[in-house]
């Protein structure tokens, strides 16, 4: 309880500061000189913790997407992961994923070395570019992310992308660059192939064994 003379009004003195913050923090309402400060000094309190959530320069949370990420479990699928910049830097692009496709190296790969996102082949539109780059926003293009492709977008070295050809399907494109480019490199730079040449192809039964029939 406050001493009697807390409870004489003296307007020409200031209340002693160990009353002040007492009053302050006390929800309880005993008639006091100093009530009509305690109100006030409560309100300023919460109008000060209503404009940490309103306040109009608070950090805007990065944008999300949805992707497939390696975990230690392994590869599972994120609701919500963190996009790539807007904005490419030199040399790259930005691509909208429309297909992607997962090989054996995707799920080999650790995540320190393959980044948080899975996938290499890529196929999607562009949606921004790098100043002199040689594709445009709009172009349906396939190749390699560098970002990792299972994703809904993803970033990409503009050298290693192609565009596609008219009427191909984005799930036919994106199910070609690792297979097929580690076919071609296997028959024709390494190998040697020429027309007319034979090759004996062993296990054409996944992705690169039929990429190689097709390219012998």
């Amino acid at each position: 309880p406050l001493p009697p003379w807390a409870m004489t009004p003296r307007p020409h003195r200031m209340p002693p500061a160990f009353l002040l913050s007492t009053t302050a923090i006390r929800p309880a309402a005993r008639p006091c000189a100093f009530g009509i400060l305690r109100r006030p000094l409560l309100s300023q309190t919460q109008t000060r913790r209503a404009s940490l959530h309103t306040s109009p320069h608070a950090a805007t949370p990065p944008p999300s997407m949805k992707a497939a990420v390696r975990t230690r479990a392994g590869i599972v699928f994120a609701p919500s992961s963190p996009a790539p910049a807007a904005a490419p830097s030199a040399g790259k692009v930005l691509l909208r994923v429309r297909a992607a496709a997962l090989n054996p190296v995707d799920y080999k790969l650790p995540k320190l070395i393959g980044g948080p996102v899975a996938g290499l082949d890529v196929a999607g539109v562009v949606e921004a570019a790098a100043p002199g780059v040689g594709l445009a926003v709009g172009d349906r293009v396939f190749g390699f992310a560098s970002s990792g492709s299972v994703a809904e977008r993803c970033v990409a070295d503009a050298g290693k992308l192609a565009k596609m050809p008219d009427g191909m399907p984005f799930e036919a494109a994106a199910a070609m660059p690792t297979a097929h480019l580690t076919s071609f490199q296997a028959l024709v730079t390494h190998g040697g192939l020429k027309a007319g040449g034979k090759v004996l192809v062993i296990g054409a039964s996944g992705g690169g064994g039929l990429a190689a029939g097709a390219v012998a």
